[in-house]
């Protein structure tokens, strides 16, 4: 694991890149919060250089029994991954919250998928949007996808260009419900070749603050 510091990157664009993506996760807890009907709760969103092995080795040790995620890939000015994950119990959580008074099994049936892809869906745009409106950046996503399964795959799953060993700019928000025992992550993997993309628009951002 390395800090941005290695790449040359200045305070001024750390703080400013976590200032962001804190309030892009900020407006996809308020979706989430409006969905679900109570207050979503979020830590300090982590920004890091790490390799996806290091990532899934990390949530394979959180989250033994298992994950439900959705991810859902992006391209353009900058690309990578973004995923919502939540431990298996905690993804029935989520459902029974949405689907209120309908009956929810152990087993996610079609239609509960379709709720949790969903929700992914307005959740990760929500985060891509803050992001594309503040920095000028221009970027497509593509359809989200829902996996059950060990975290590997939500950083691997119909990826075939990089290998696991590759270092990544690597972000993470973990979120939480009081009432309905919901918690989860927001992750999002941005690929190394499109950090620099990242940095020069950051820089171009903090200068329209400064007016230089």
């Amino acid at each position: 694991m390395k800090d941005l510091e290695t790449l040359d990157w200045s305070e001024d664009q750390i703080d400013a890149l976590t200032e962001i993506m804190n309030l892009g996760i900020g407006v996809a807890a308020n979706s989430l919060s409006e969905m679900v009907g109570e207050e979503v709760i979020l830590n300090i969103p982590k920004i890091r250089l790490v390799s996806r092995s290091e990532i899934t080795n990390d949530l394979a040790e959180q989250n033994p029994e298992g994950m439900s995620y959705v991810f859902q890939d992006f391209n353009g000015s900058v690309f990578g991954r973004s995923a919502l994950l939540f431990p298996i119990q905690k993804s029935f959580n989520l459902v029974k919250a949405l689907l209120k008074d309908m009956a929810v099994d152990d087993e996610m049936t079609e239609m509960e998928q379709e709720a949790l892809s969903e929700v992914g869906n307005v959740i990760l745009n929500a985060c891509i949007a803050t992001m594309v409106d503040t920095l000028g950046l221009e970027i497509e996503v593509e359809i989200p996808q829902y996996v059950r399964g060990g975290p590997v795959g939500v950083l691997l799953a119909g990826d075939t260009k990089l290998d696991d060993t590759q270092t990544n700019l690597f972000c993470a928000v973990e979120f939480k419900t009081h009432e309905s025992g919901i918690e989860g992550y927001v992750l999002f993997l941005l690929e190394l070749p499109s950090v620099k993309n990242l940095k020069k628009s950051l820089e171009e951002y903090l200068n329209g603050i400064l007016g230089v």
